[in-house]
């Protein structure tokens, strides 16, 4: 298996990168104040909250940043090269764009066309994010660990930060974990399926905070105890910022040969002997165990990915060493021969290595070739979908490459699937309960999971012949597992879709891996149902919990917490499991090199024997 981890440069090797490009310097905003949830722009001197830049919703773009750039450049990229960002997710931004906006209060919409993008601007954009601590979803928070360059990283070895160096007394701690554990109780829908202790674990949690406990701790300690209970949704968000100390600036890749090793530029970083043995005279199977405690305790997909997105934490796993500037990192290669290079620390997350990526295209043989990089409901994404589905009308076959998609929305498969089944055709891709919350009534009517496509048997959005195929399904339906007290959740909800015909008769193959998660996992199971559609790579993360957020009072700690229970039509669930090809196909060294695609060929020679 394999994986590049998302990690993040420093300023100094970005701002290079981003300059030598050629976009245009430029903002349509005097300023931008980050919120929970949300962004609130200065136009013309007065503030809106941001809804969308030329039809892109802000979440298509903030997550765009996020996926494309890493956590700690997001905000960077998004402020000070916006022309970029819009360029790259396939706009025209031009001098002037349309922005779609809200007044303060959230009310009223605004739309303001042809508003001018400005150096001005974008340099006090530029001016305000120096030295300061804006981020995505920190209005308070921090871009912890910053530096103009990796100089001086071993210092103390720890990162500034508003949480650097807080602590919270006894009554604090006890506060912050009684909300949780009502929170547990409440609104979580695998509770039962995370270790029989848990309440314990809070107990012992309470006690060990002695007189004080600083909020990184309690931090590291929540997502440790949410990692138990195996569901990838679930977890204490942004701990990258409560670990302590310094970061390699490397990111690690899963091949066939072994565990590959890349530096900032993503470049191997030995490329006489690409596989790494040992760091800081730790091997890397020890280094494995030591981030054990972090990595969510699901699918054997989900661990590779989150052991991978550990490996570069030195502050996390060596904690127990005295701090230092460097570490040696010994390498080998295939016949057996070492190499040693050695490594400065750096106080932040460094760039990583991407998978070399293609473009929609029709391949040698006429076979239609469709990567799907995320799940955005994007208009103009999905509309990009479809003309190239419409280009693949004379192809023998197509594969869809979904590698490396962590998914989203839902809405690339409600559009696209019924493209590849029979017209008419009912078929059931997703079945789901909901967590009901406290005083909350179960609506046979409207259902409760509407935002996922998921509605009840009984709900009105459904015709009669609809409903009467669903009862005979729900009649036969057998979840592998359920929650002990079903009390609490809704009805059943179900994702039907109904076939339109166009593409049902190609064979098609999905190219998949670890880094299919949430939506794409749903994407993958409801493809999986076609009897035309073979799967071919790696078994995906599997995932689905729709999840939803818990903010502790002491100190500020954001909980994320699945709201429902997902499984496939035949009753397995999602969380715990992924998704198994049909034809299991690795990555090599080679592939990440860019001189090849080994995944690519099996799915081709998949189709070939169709």
């Amino acid at each position: 298996m394999k994986f590049a981890l998302l990690i993040l440069s420093l300023c100094c090797a970005t701002t290079f990168v981003f300059a030598q490009r050629g976009y245009p310097r430029t903002s349509p905003f005097e300023d931008i104040r980050p919120k929970t949830g949300f962004v609130e722009v200065q136009v013309g001197g007065t503030w809106y909250r941001l809804k969308a830049i030329e039809s892109k919703s802000y979440e298509d773009i903030a997550a765009f940043c996020h996926k494309s750039y890493g956590e700690r450049q997001a905000w960077d990229r998004f402020t000070e090269d916006l022309p970029q960002v819009l360029t790259e997710m396939g706009l025209s931004p031009g001098e002037a764009v349309t922005l779609d906006l809200l007044t303060l209060d959230g009310s009223q919409p605004v739309t303001l066309a042809s508003v001018k993008m400005t150096k001005e601007n974008r340099r006090a954009l530029l001016s305000g994010n120096k030295g300061s601590d804006r981020g995505f979803d920190q209005p308070g928070g921090s871009k912890k660990g910053r530096r103009d360059s990796p100089s001086g990283a071993a210092g103390s070895g720890r990162r500034t930060g508003e949480n650097e160096g807080r602590h919270l007394i006894p009554d604090q701690v006890a506060g912050d974990l009684e909300y949780l554990q009502r929170a547990l109780r409440e609104r979580y829908s695998y509770l039962d399926r995370g270790p029989k202790d848990w309440e314990a674990q809070l107990l012992g949690m309470r006690e060990a905070a002695g007189e004080s406990m600083q909020v990184n701790d309690l931090h590291l300690r929540l997502r440790e105890f949410m990692a138990a209970f195996g569901d990838g949704h679930t977890r204490a968000r942004g701990v990258e910022a409560a670990i302590p100390g310094l970061w390699l600036p490397l990111s690690f890749v899963r091949v066939r040969e072994g565990l590959a090793v890349y530096d900032v530029s993503g470049a191997l970083l030995d490329p006489d002997h690409p596989l790494v043995v040992s760091i800081d005279d730790r091997t890397i199977e020890q280094i494995e165990l030591a981030v054990a405690p972090l990595v969510t305790r699901g699918s054997p997909s989900l661990r590779t990915l989150e052991t991978l997105r550990f490996l570069p934490a030195y502050g996390y796993w060596a904690r127990d060493s005295e701090p230092k500037p460097r570490v040696k990192v010994i390498t080998k290669n295939a016949k057996g021969e070492f190499g040693r290079r050695d490594v400065e620390l750096w106080p932040a997350r460094a760039a990583s290595k991407r998978r070399p990526t293609r473009r929609a295209s029709v391949l040698d043989g006429k076979i239609g070739y469709l990567p799907i990089p995320s799940m955005s409901s994007d208009d103009a994404f999905i509309a990009d979908l479809h003309t190239a589905l419409d280009g693949f009308s004379d192809a023998k076959g197509i594969v869809i490459d979904l590698r490396g998609n962590g998914g989203g929305s839902r809405r690339a498969l409600v559009d696209l699937l019924p493209r590849f089944m029979p017209q008419g055709q009912r078929l059931v891709v997703n079945a789901g309960i909901y967590r009901l919350g406290p005083n909350q009534k179960n609506d046979p009517d409207q259902g409760h999971l509407s935002d996922r496509y998921l509605w009840p048997v009984t709900a009105s959005h459904w015709s009669a012949e609809d409903r009467g195929f669903l009862e005979a399904f729900a009649a036969g339906f057998q979840p592998e597992w359920q929650p002990r007290h079903l009390a609490g959740f809704s009805d059943l909800h179900l994702m039907m879709l109904v076939g339109q015909g166009g593409l049902d008769t190609k064979p098609v193959v999905l190219l998949i891996d670890e880094g299919c998660f949430s939506a794409t996992d749903i994407f993958v199971g409801a493809f999986a149902e076609l009897p035309q559609v073979r799967l071919v790579g790696e078994a995906t993360a599997g995932g689905s919990g729709r999840a939803t957020s818990v903010q502790l009072p002491m100190s500020g700690i954001q909980i994320k917490l699945s709201s429902m229970v997902s499984w496939r039509p035949d009753g397995r669930l999602y969380d715990g499991r992924g998704i198994v090809p049909d034809r299991l196909a690795e990555d090599g060294l080679a592939d990440w090199q860019g001189s090849g695609d080994s995944q690519l060929d099996a799915a081709l020679a998949e189709l070939a024997r169709k």
